[in-house]
Parts: C-alpha cells; sequence; structure tokens
C-alpha cells in the first residue's frame, strides 16, 4: 500500500505525524477494510495526545461495521458523544452502507430508526444504501420514503435499482421499476437504456431487450455496436435452432413410418 510506504518513510526521515496525518491514514485503513491498523492508529495517536475528530471516529464506525463488529461500532458512537461529538448522516450512513452491501437489512434498518431518533436526516446516500440491498418491496417502500424526505427519487437512484434487479436475474422486476420512474416524473436516459438493454440480454429475455433498444434509438441515444452483434447473433441462433427442430420433426416422423 502506497500510503504505508509514506507512513514509514515520515518514520524513518523523523516526522512525527499530526492529526490530519492520523486522519488520513485511518480514512484509507478503515476503506480497505483493514480493522487492525485502523485501530493500532487510533490507540497510537491518543497516545500521543491527539484527540481524534469525527472524521476518524465515522471511520471506525465503517470499519467495525464492516468487518462484523457492530455492537463496537455502536460503542466507538457512544465515546465520540463521551468527547462531545455528535454522530452526523455521515456516521450513520457508513453503518447503513456496510449493512446493506453485507446483506443484513434487518440491521440496517435499525440503525435508520436510531438515526431519525437521533434527529439526524437521512440523506440520499441513505436511501441508495437500501436500494443496493432491498428486495422488490423493500424497494417501493423506501422509494416512497425518499419522495416523503424531499430527496428525490433522481435517475442516479434508479441507476441503482435498475443495475440491481438485473444483476440479480430477475428480469421481471426491472420493466416494474422502468413504470415506476414515470410515476416520480423521472425520464430515462441512455444510461438507463443501455442498463436495461444489456441486463435483459444477459438474462436472455431478448425481445423485451430488442424493444428497450428500439426506444432507446427513437429517442435519440446512439446506437451499441455490441447491442447490435449480440442480436444478430442471437437472430441466428433462433434459426439454427428452428433448423434443428424442423430436421428433428422429419426425423421422428421417418421412424414413426418405418415402424409401421
Amino acid at each position: 500500500m502506497k500510503q504505508k510506504r509514506v507512513w514509514r518513510e515520515m518514520s524513518k526521515y523523523c516526522i512525527t505525524p499530526d492529526a490530519t496525518s492520523y486522519s488520513y491514514m485511518i480514512s484509507c485503513f478503515s476503506k480497505e477494510g483493514n480493522l487492525f491498523d485502523s485501530l493500532r492508529l487510533y490507540d497510537q495517536m491518543k497516545k500521543r495526545g491527539w484527540i481524534p475528530g469525527i472524521e476518524i471516529y465515522n471511520s471506525l464506525v465503517y470499519v467495525l461495521t464492516h468487518e462484523n463488529c457492530l455492537k463496537e461500532a455502536l460503542r466507538t458512537i457512544d465515546k465520540l458523544k463521551e468527547q462531545g461529538l455528535q454522530p452526523g448522516s455521515v456516521t450513520f450512513n457508513s453503518m447503513i452502507l456496510s449493512l446493506c452491501e453485507a446483506g443484513k437489512l434487518a440491521e440496517a434498518r435499525i440503525i435508520f430508526n436510531s438515526m431519525v431518533e437521533e434527529n439526524v436526516s437521512p440523506t440520499t446516500e441513505t436511501y441508495h444504501a437500501f436500494f443496493e440491498g432491498t428486495d422488490y418491496q423493500g424497494t417501493l417502500e423506501f422509494l416512497t420514503r425518499m419522495k416523503d424526505s424531499g430527496l428525490g427519487p433522481s435517475k442516479d437512484s434508479f441507476v441503482i435499482i435498475l443495475a440491481k434487479f438485473l444483476k440479480l436475474k430477475q428480469p421481471v422486476n426491472a420493466p416494474k421499476f422502468w413504470t415506476e420512474m414515470k410515476t416520480y416524473d423521472v425520464l430515462p436516459s441512455c444510461v438507463h437504456y443501455r442498463i436495461m438493454v444489456e441486463g435483459l440480454v444477459t438474462c436472455r429475455w431478448f425481445i423485451k431487450a430488442r424493444g428497450f433498444y428500439e426506444e432507446m434509438i427513437s429517442n435519440g441515444c446512439s446506437a451499441d455496436p455490441m447491442l447490435n452483434r449480440l442480436f444478430q447473433e442471437e437472430v441466428l441462433g433462433s434459426g439454427d435452432k428452428g433448423k434443428q427442430n424442423v430436421k428433428k420433426a422429419h426425423s421422428n416422423k421417418s421412424v414413426k413410418y418405418s415402424e409401421k
């Protein structure tokens, strides 16, 4: 890790790290899921007399939650309160995002409720974290919550939602949320069309994919050579399958005739 090497070089040249240096390094380690080094530097900076700021506590809360230490993450929130600091949306979002990524939606909802109880307003990032992990009904729920909070949903919200269901090989849900876009007055962009077409092709929903592709072109989006090739291959493949089925049918008739 580049940052780790620079840190060692600082020690080599007798450069004493300050609070900003510790904050940066702990942030880097936490984003990599490196719990050991994050806590090591946290302890080290306190021994050297530096007082951790809210950024450091947010990093610790994230990495602790990410590494399945939710109770310790909650204790860290208590510690920052003892220091006269207040957890904000970044603090709670760091936990919610980690939990949603891990599929721990029940725990994520508990943190969401705690966030509201602490009078911390959910942000766009809060709702987007839930869109990454919730099922069909949960996604509808958080779309409503997001609208009620006055934060959207936006075009980015539906990029996340459409991509999620297609990645999960749930093509039946993607067109439903395409319709929901209109309900929320969100106009589909070329990005949305490409996500739909590529995802539906991957799920082998070729007829539906071709319909979205033709609509995409008619709405002024540029043609995609890769998608054109995929559709051509499918047409050829369907033709070959048709020929094979005809040959098989003739073969079966011949067999039946000879048996008589």
